[in-house]
């Protein structure tokens, strides 16, 4: 499992802002936000529902999970799928 912790910065969404950017830079799509719900993360340019929205089965799809308030440290975790540069840190 790859984890990637995007601390808080003390500006408003600031950390969010930076995970969502990372998320994209790498090729993933993340979910839309729900206060209080992690939002799902997939390999590839998806339109992801909120959490509450998501079945048992498309949350079990999910290559990973971001978790984090707006004003918050945003974690990463991806479970499947993970970034090539990570995998090359492993081999």
């Amino acid at each position: 499992m790859f984890e990637k912790i995007f601390p808080y910065d003390g500006t408003p969404f600031g950390a969010m802002w930076a995970a969502e950017r990372w998320l994209a830079e790498n090729g993933y799509s993340v979910g839309h936000s729900e206060k209080g719900s992690p939002r799902g993360i997939l390999k590839g340019d998806y339109d992801i529902q909120k959490w509450r929205n998501l079945r048992p089965q498309d949350r079990a799809a999910l290559d990973g999970e971001m978790i984090g308030g707006r004003d918050q440290d945003q974690i990463i975790r991806i479970h499947r799928n993970e970034p090539s540069s990570f995998q090359a840190e492993e081999s």
